[in-house]
């Protein structure tokens, strides 16, 4: 009876990526700026949404992501885009609010 070699792991399946972006394999990092963020998508070489259901930016330094309705959205450059924000929150990323002013 033959014997066969045996079989080699198959690499994870390659998440669907914007055009001009690579595929990110399933689980893999999309960047590693002190975190590992393993949902959403990386920001397109000029920062913009890799796709039109990516409407939540994400903002790798502060680990905040900002919604359409944040008064920071327009001027945030993304690092990662997000689809929703149970995603980003998923992915480690908290929601931006306004801080309470303290009176004395």
């Amino acid at each position: 009876m033959p014997r066969h070699a045996a079989e080699e792991p198959s690499a994870p399946p390659a998440e669907a990526a914007a055009p001009g972006q690579a595929p990110i394999p399933s689980g893999q990092a999309l960047f590693t700026p002190g975190t590992t963020i393993t949902s959403g998508a990386p920001a397109l070489e000029d920062g913009s949404a890799p796709g039109p259901e990516y409407t939540i930016k994400g903002n790798a330094d502060s680990m905040l992501f900002h919604p359409p309705t944040s008064p920071y959205y327009k001027r945030t450059r993304a690092e990662v885009w997000f689809r929703t924000a149970d995603e980003a929150r998923a992915a480690g990323f908290t929601e931006w609010t306004p801080k309470r002013r303290t009176t004395t």
